[in-house]
């Protein structure tokens, strides 16, 4: 397989704290990223929870909604599926059907 090479820029002292992690478990860097990237490709996501660290947003209660803001979403919603941005509801529990076996 032909290889390829990458160039990362990152903080000196976050490179010589994974260098070292890698060397206890007996890994190059370059093996180490390889196993990430052939595990992004093979789960098809990012293999740990990414977060913003900011605290979700309290779902809202159907009463706590106006007219104003329920009457906005649909208009936005029918925008989108006029614009070609929406897809069937049958399409998308498919796709996460064989996504995810649902």
């Amino acid at each position: 397989m032909a290889q390829t090479s990458i160039n990362i820029r990152t903080d000196e002292n976050l490179k010589k704290q994974f260098d070292f992690i890698c060397d206890e478990l007996g890994l190059t860097l370059s093996t180490a990223i390889n196993i990430f990237m052939k595990t992004v490709v093979r789960q098809n996501c990012i293999p740990f929870p990414l977060a913003t660290g900011k605290p979700l947003a309290k779902p809202r209660n159907f009463n706590e909604i106006t007219a104003e803001e329920l009457d906005a979403s649909f208009e936005k919603s029918f925008s989108d599926y006029v614009a070609g941005k929406a897809r069937k509801s049958d399409d998308v529990f498919r796709d996460l059907e064989r996504k995810y076996g649902l």
